[in-house]
């Protein structure tokens, strides 16, 4: 499911993107998606931490976009792999209704239909959304330097193939490790994983991290972020003494690392840090992704789980669809 991902990167790199006029009429852009697709939203709304914009970015994963975000300034990226995401045309089309500027990221679908074909960055067809992740996230980055939205220099997307290519030992070792590690400390129960914990830079990661081991190893997670659980969680921790493994996103940066080894130093649980290659935020973000999409396949083939099998996903969504009409 993953082999592709440096591939899905270069593909991309060659999408045209749809055109937004000036930028200077625009006061926020809003990125609007869920589940694997949504995680973009979450990515792209914390790469202000390392790049300039010129426009807040504002995520949301819901079936609305909150009215009071609505005019004709606003800017909405719509990001949905099958084109067919019930919660995301229904923000699409309300955006629509208040005189947003909507471009959406997809494979195809209804919100081809919705937008129009010149309104699309157009990705290949054919993924499962959650392994097509180098498609819908560089595209969406892509699109926030094309517009002016992201200053983000030309060279950090042209050299990912080749970072990926290089770090593909690293990763594969980091997923392997994961993997071995969830899998002992898992208890008798197949549904219960680890303890993710991240910077708040990177939170996002470990949203990823936790949606992967769900749809793929079939396990239930926590995502935790400093150092806001340094103000409150830890002590919930310390004191039941759960028996649960934490993950440490280790992203070998200040002031991420002081922070983490600060909250590591008060923390009674046992951890193990997973350590996310790359020079620079988007690198260190599709790394770390990759990392635990493989770990997560890696996981569901030792118990003889079909990391495919989305089965309550699909119940979910057509039950959904089905009363939206």
């Amino acid at each position: 499911m993953y082999n592709t991902w440096p591939r899905q990167v270069t593909e991309t790199l060659d999408l045209p993107v749809p055109r937004i006029g000036s930028i200077d009429k625009y006061s926020k852009l809003i990125v609007t998606g869920v589940g694997g697709s949504g995680i973009v939203g979450s990515y792209l709304g914390n790469l202000p931490y390392e790049y300039r914009f010129t426009l807040p970015v504002i995520p949301v994963k819901d079936i609305e976009i909150p009215i009071g975000l609505l005019d004709q300034s606003t800017l909405v990226l719509a990001v949905s792999y099958s084109g067919n995401t019930p919660e995301t045309l229904g923000s699409v089309k309300k955006a629509l209704k208040h005189g947003a500027t909507v471009k959406g990221v997809t494979s195809g679908g209804e919100l081809v239909r919705l937008l129009g074909g010149g309104n699309i960055v157009k990705i290949p067809p054919g993924y499962p959304p959650r392994a097509s992740l180098p498609y819908l996230f560089i595209a969406a980055v892509k699109a926030l330097v094309e517009w002016g939205v992201a200053s983000i220099s030309k060279d950090i997307l042209t050299n990912l193939p080749r970072a990926m290519d290089a770090s593909k030992a690293k990763v594969l070792e980091e997923a392997r490790k994961v993997s071995k590690a969830v899998s002992s400390h898992a208890c008798s129960s197949l549904f219960k994983g680890p303890i993710i914990v991240g910077c708040r830079k990177y939170y996002p990661l470990a949203l990823r991290a936790r949606q992967e081991l769900a749809e793929n190893s079939k396990m239930v997670s926590i995502a935790e972020e400093v150092p806001d659980a340094g103000h409150n969680l830890i002590v919930g921790y310390n004191v039941t003494g759960e028996d649960r493994l934490t993950l440490v996103l280790n992203v070998n940066e200040e002031p991420c690392s002081t922070i983490l080894n600060s909250y590591l130093e008060a923390y009674k649980l046992r951890y193990l840090p997973v350590n996310i290659p790359g020079d620079n935020m988007i690198e260190k973000l599709l790394m770390g992704s990759w990392i635990f999409g493989l770990a997560s396949v890696y996981l569901a083939n030792e118990r003889g789980l079909d990391p495919t099998d989305i089965s309550p996903i699909k119940e979910y969504r057509n039950r959904l669809t089905g009363k939206l009409g």
